[in-house]
């Protein structure tokens, strides 16, 4: 697909139906696209949890400037 420079990309409305939202985290790490979580407030929880294990992991705290 040809954009202008400048352009964003299309946005995509995504619907997952899932008994364990373990999983999901991980996937949405490595994705290379901007994501917004609309609900469950549970995902949010859980991919908030994952990001502050990986600011410990480099020797960011979150919330620390530059976080």
């Amino acid at each position: 697909m040809d954009r202008s420079p400048g352009e964003s990309p299309p946005w995509h409305r995504v619907e997952i139906r899932a008994d364990s939202l373990d999983w999901l985290p991980p996937i949405i790490a490595v994705m290379e696209a901007d994501v917004v979580i609309g609900q469950p407030e549970e995902l949010r929880d859980l991919v908030r949890e994952v990001a502050t294990r990986m600011l410990r992991v480099v020797g960011v705290s979150a919330g620390a400037p530059g976080s």
